[in-house]
């Protein structure tokens, strides 16, 4: 691969400064998905405790009972639970919608461009190769 690397060479400074300008903004955009996991998270955990505690006072008012207590907890923690899934599916969403308007590629799709390099480049000196013998000749 240092072949491909060395035979693609160096982007033009403009080229250079919008990949910065774009890994820049990637950095910007993956700090603020931290952050709003992060408070996600904190949010979460802050709403089971505050629950906890209601449903504490509900059972020490009589009323509702341990049983009750519990099995309206653990439905809490299903229904918290799908609601986390169905916020991560919009982030990742988002993301791929987010590269796309930056024009990035997933890394897959660079694996996939970088193979088809490679034969190219191997297809192109086996040409150029029997090009020279042809000329030989």
């Amino acid at each position: 691969m240092k072949y491909i690397a060395s035979k693609i060479g160096k982007p033009h400074d403009s080229k250079k400064k919008n990949s910065l300008k774009k890994k820049g903004e990637m950095m910007i955009l993956k700090e603020a998905i931290k952050k709003g996991m992060a408070l996600g998270f904190g949010l979460a955990a802050a709403s089971k405790e505050q629950a906890e505690k209601m449903v504490d006072e509900l059972v020490k008012k009589g009323e509702m009972t341990r049983q009750e207590s519990k099995q309206f907890i653990n439905e809490m923690i299903e229904k918290g639970t799908e609601r986390q899934e169905k916020v991560d599916d919009m982030i990742a969403e988002r993301v791929r919608k987010m590269m796309q308007d930056f024009n990035l590629v997933s890394m897959d799709d660079y694996k996939k461009l970088e193979q088809r390099i490679t034969v190219l480049e191997y297809e192109l000196k086996a040409l150029k190769e029997d090009r020279a013998k042809k000329e030989i000749e």
